[in-house]
């Protein structure tokens, strides 16, 4: 009697499928139209027929074809087989070489080899239709303003339906605790922790990780370049990134490997109304990953320590003036040159003790690097670059053509609600806004073609506050030595460590060493305009609240309005000693000369 082997598989890339148990079904009661015996019923479910290798219920198949245990493969259709032309071929090879047939139940009997190739391709074309017609689905979806992909974390599903009752699919809103959380791990990081103390903690805590799981550091480092991960997540700051990367088979593996696309194909929406993390901080956070990649790339060499956080504040930082090889701990708490440890040529056997290379390095940066001259120089040198940026108008006109076609969509709004009979006082007064709004950004935009940049007139060189150079300066020299964890000393720290390009260890002829310290003086610059920009935000927060409290009547007398100035100026002058919002930008980029120093 001859033997036969069912074969059944579902996937989601068919229409209307049968399910696996309607196609054995079919295939059983063939066998015992036929007279076959069944000898084995093997299943793929939700695998796509375009691979085989990854298909365990073809491979089973083979094996029994090639042991000699059947004589017929049954199945209801060939797209049900295989839908790539590549296995086709090889079942064509395969099968008459051991002397198995393959019969279709929808046939009723045999495929022939030639219709058995034209039904391959035509699946395989009809894989590749679904493929573009789901990404322009996709596409058009995300233009729309709705969520493609899952849930991310800070966000859960917002139910609304349409006219006809039907659940209007990714729509999206912020959850409230989840984004607190969000904000937390900006911060965190921000101030100096590393994704993975980000986890343990928040892991200590039992607060639950996407989809309950728990925190890992590879969840909030993610990837920078894929937009993966919490701190590359661009909704957070109200925008919407989609088509970053495509999927590719591997034909030898028969697996998808993304590919990253150019940024020139992202397609981009503004969804405001998501935004969890504000900019100031997100630009912090990127300036923070810049950085590190920096220090990644430039130890690239070792690739144990190359991307661990620094152990002390100028860990990585500590060269040998001999060999200009690294200096590292060596046990004792006593910085030393590793070339020299490890015999490799350097006759530099000086160490210095930990401790007191901070204590030299930290107590010398007011005195050494924040001098009136050193930064008048800055100064100039800013408003040099600043001026020459002024010049380069592309950036501005792109930003003042998107800001038009912005403005237009709300007039056609406004349109269509007027021609629909909302014939408002209020709504004519906001079409007039609009209206004048598109004609100012036209105008700069017709400045800009002809050569007159408004952008110049807007340019200002960074003003330098004297006052706060002896804040800084004193705040930095305290850093090395504080040993407390709270934020404002983390960030301290950081600020210390990214103002020193590197120390050169020399020894002296007699005994001790001579510490040449190289300084970044950008972020100089850019630490003392930070706490311009902060100070003049306390103003705002304070008249707002000033403002809030009036309109409660609180202020009765005179004296209620002097003492609440008076907290007012006692806060901001706390807040300059301890200041936690540090901007680690470089102000005006690459082009400053290192100060160099001797101690």
């Amino acid at each position: 009697m001859t033997r036969a082997a069912l074969y059944a598989r579902f996937s989601t890339d068919r229409q209307d499928p049968l399910t696996i148990d309607d196609q054995l079904r079919q295939c059983e009661e063939y066998c015992i139209k036929k007279g076959m015996t069944v000898v084995a019923t093997i299943a793929d479910e939700a695998i796509s027929g375009a691979t085989s290798k990854t298909r365990p219920g073809v491979q089973r198949l083979l094996d029994l074809v090639k042991g000699g245990k059947i004589d017929v493969i049954v199945c209801t259709s060939l797209d049900r087989l295989t839908r790539d032309p590549e296995l086709n071929e090889k079942l064509l090879k395969v099968l008459p070489y051991h002397g198995v047939e393959t019969h279709f139940t929808q046939r009723d009997g045999i495929m022939t080899p030639l219709e058995s190739r034209l039904r391959a391709i035509v699946s395989a074309e009809q894989l590749d239709d679904v493929r573009v017609k789901t990404w322009q689905g996709q596409r058009g979806h995300h233009l729309r303003g709705k969520a493609v992909a899952g849930v991310a974390y800070g966000y859960k599903v917002t139910i609304q339906h349409d006219a006809k009752g039907d659940r209007i699919p990714g729509l999206r809103e912020v959850d409230p605790e989840e984004a607190e959380v969000v904000r937390r791990i900006f911060k965190d990081y921000s101030l100096g922790e590393s994704p993975r103390a980000i986890a343990r903690a928040l892991n200590e805590e039992k607060i639950p990780g996407p989809s309950g799981y728990e925190w890992r550091d590879t969840t909030i480092r993610g990837h920078k370049k894929r937009g993966t991960g919490i701190l590359n997540n661009e909704t957070y700051i109200g925008l919407r990134v989609w088509n970053r990367q495509k999927y590719l088979k591997n034909p030898e593996t028969e697996k998808r490997n993304s590919r990253v696309n150019d940024s020139s194909v992202h397609e981009t929406v503004e969804v405001p109304e998501l935004r969890i993390v504000d900019q100031e901080l997100w630009d912090r956070v990127k300036v923070k990953q810049s950085l590190r990649t920096k220090i990644v790339e430039e130890t690239a060499g070792n690739k144990l320590t190359g991307n661990k956080r620094p152990a002390y504040i100028f860990s990585g930082l500590i060269e040998c003036g001999p060999c200009g090889g690294p200096y590292a701990i060596m046990g004792e708490n006593r910085y030393g040159c590793t070339n020299h440890r490890k015999d490799r040529g350097c006759d530099n056997g000086r160490s210095v003790m930990r401790s007191e290379l901070e204590q030299r390095v930290n107590s010398a940066i007011p005195g050494a690097l924040l001098t009136p001259a050193l930064i008048e120089d800055i100064r100039a040198n800013v408003a040099r670059q600043v001026a020459a940026a002024a010049g380069q108008p592309g950036q501005d006109a792109k930003d003042l053509r998107a800001r038009l076609r912005k403005v237009q969509k709300e007039i056609d709004n406004l349109m269509l609600a007027f021609k629909a009979g909302a014939r408002s006082a209020t709504m004519i007064e906001e079409m007039a806004k609009a209206d004048k709004v598109k004609a100012d950004l036209a105008a700069q935009i017709e400045k800009i073609k002809t050569g007159g940049d408004p952008s110049r007139a807007k340019v200002q060189v960074p003003v330098i506050n004297p006052s706060m150079l002896r804040i800084a300066g004193q705040a930095l020299a305290d850093a090395a030595g504080d040993g407390s964890d709270h934020d404002s000393a983390r960030e301290w720290r950081e600020m210390a460590r990214s103002m020193i390009q590197k120390i050169v260890v020399h020894p002296l002829k007699t005994r001790g060493v001579a510490l040449e310290v190289h300084g970044r003086l950008a972020v100089m610059l850019a630490a003392v305009e930070a706490w311009n920009a902060e100070e003049a935000r306390l103003q705002r927060s304070f008249l707002a609240e000033y403002v809030k409290l009036r309109e409660k009547g609180k202020f009765v007398t005179a004296e209620d309005r002097i003492r609440f100035l008076q907290d007012m100026n006692v806060q901001i002058e706390r807040r300059k000693r301890s200041f936690e919002r540090f901007q680690l930008t470089v102000v005006a980029g690459a082009g400053f000369e290192p100060a160099t120093f001797r101690l």
